[in-house]
This record gives structure tokens, sequence and C-alpha cells, in this order.
């Protein structure tokens, strides 16, 4: 309550309280877009994803021994029943529509080899550096640098449409959670703990981040990862995720939605950027 807020005067706060409200509707908008995006997946798919519940422990499935030969995995979690739900609903999916591996949609997935950041500090030697924590936020921010020369040694560096997914973490957090990389992140580095998946173009990109949103392949990530207590993905595994593959319209249709968004969110962030710079100029000037 003793929390000093310096007064700007009317002409600066009703500029600053516009902008603001513009940013607040570009990612309102931003949203509903993005959640209609992923209705449109699951209504081409004939799926409900609220169908798809957590199974309880016990959760004890019996496999035969040329199941697990085939899929090269001995880990329960793999099998177990959540992962048979996805399956058994890809399963229905790919009678009627084709479904492709990330692989397949993608021109590439990889993982950049684990590296120590070399920061810096004058901008012109070094690229912004994000972790997934600074990504996943709506106003993703950093004042943090890497070597420009490691950025691209360590192809730590990021484009627009690509998709990132982290590969190490918790499944309470954002582990299996893919981010799509707007037009204001361009150039960014990425942390070494995060898969690149690099579309063959935009609207495949853009309708395969829609996809991997759903339950069912969220699913399909999960059950790829090593370790239980800080589960671990990794390239290779990613790459063989099954996805739904409806018509190009359909796609095309989601993928409008989902690039309209992220084109939005990188407009919101602009606008709320000049307010801020509004406030703190303000503020200078008057000290």
């Amino acid at each position: 309550v003793d929390l000093p807020v310096p007064r700007l005067g009317d002409a600066v706060e009703s500029k600053v309280h516009e902008l603001i409200e513009k940013t607040a509707y570009l990612r309102t908008r931003a949203n509903e877009q993005l959640a209609n995006a992923v209705r449109l997946v699951l209504q081409s798919w004939s799926v409900n994803d609220l169908e798809i519940q957590d199974r309880s422990s016990p959760d004890i499935q019996v496999e035969l021994a040329s199941t697990i030969r085939s899929s090269l995995r001995f880990d329960a979690f793999f099998y177990g029943g959540k992962a048979k739900e996805s399956d058994s609903i890809l399963g229905q999916i790919e009678r009627h529509m084709e479904v492709r591996s990330i692989s397949e949609i993608a021109s590439e997935v990889f993982e950049t080899p684990r590296f120590g950041r070399q920061s810096v500090t004058d901008p012109a030697y070094g690229v912004p550096f994000m972790s997934i924590s600074d990504i996943v936020r709506f106003d993703p921010r950093t004042t943090a640098l890497i070597s420009r020369k490691q950025a691209s040694d360590m192809r730590a560096k990021v484009k627009e449409g690509w998709l990132i997914l982290p590969r190490v973490g918790q499944l309470q957090g954002v582990f299996g959670t893919v981010c799509y990389i707007p037009k204001h992140l361009d150039g960014v580095g990425i942390s070494d703990n995060n898969i690149r998946i690099i579309p063959k173009d935009k609207v495949s990109g853009a309708y395969l981040w829609a996809a991997l949103t759903t339950r069912v392949c969220y699913l399909q990530i999960i059950r790829r990862a090593c370790g239980t207590s800080i589960p671990y993905l990794d390239a290779q595994r990613v790459g063989q995720i099954p996805v739904p593959w409806p018509a190009a319209e359909r796609r095309s249709e989601i993928a409008r939605l989902v690039i309209s968004a992220m084109e939005g969110r990188s407009i919101a962030c602009a606008i709320e950027d000049q307010a801020y710079a509004l406030v703190e100029k303000a503020i200078e000037e008057a000290a």
C-alpha cells in the first residue's frame, strides 16, 4: 500500500492506457484463435479431448515380448494405460485419415550439443538468450546475451515458425509442451534443453503446433520420455511421434488461425514495449 507510483499527467497516462488496452485485446484475440485452431484439429479427427482421462494407479499392463522387441523400449511407462488409450484413439483416426510421423512432416528434428553459456554484455557480440521458462510466457523477454559465435556454432538460434519442445523436465511443468517461435523471437538463442523441429513449410509448422497441443499427441510425446523422476526426450524419438494428417484444405484453415494468432502476439509485445518506453521516458524527464 505504501509503494510509490509516479503520476505522469493525463496525456501520458491516457496514451499508455490506450496501448495496454490494445495489447490486451490482441492477446485475447490470439488466445481465442489458438483455441479455435485446436478445436478444428479435434473436429477434423472426430476426437473429443475431454474424454481422454488420466488413469489412476495401479496401472498394470501385459505386453507381448515381440512388441517390446520391436519397440526397443523396456520401460513400463511406454506401455501404460495413458499410452494405450492414445494408441487406440490414433488407431480409430487412422481408419479415415492418414497419420504421419513428425520426421515426415518436418525437414529436420534435432537437438543441440550441450554447451556452457558464454555470456557477453555487448549486443554487437551477442544474441538474446532464452530458456523455455522465458519462451512460454505471453510476453517473452530476456536481458541475457550469449556469444554470437557460440550461438552459431551450437545451432542455438531459432527462426520464426520453428517449434520448440523441452527435452528434460517434470511432467507437472512445461515438459511435453510444444512452443511456436513467433516473429519477434526470430534469431534468439534457445537453451540446449530443447529439441528443435523445423517444418517443411509455414502451414505444416502451424498445423503441427495445433496438433501437438492436443491431449492425444501430448500423451504420445510424454510416453517417449526416458526416466520417471526427471523425464528426458531425444530428437530421434520425437521424430517418431505419430500425427494425424487431414486434407490440405483443413490443415491450411487451422494453420491460418495459428499464424494469425502468433503474429498478433508479436504485435502485442511491440505495442507493450512502446507503453513501457513512454512511462520510462516520462519518469526520466521528470527526474
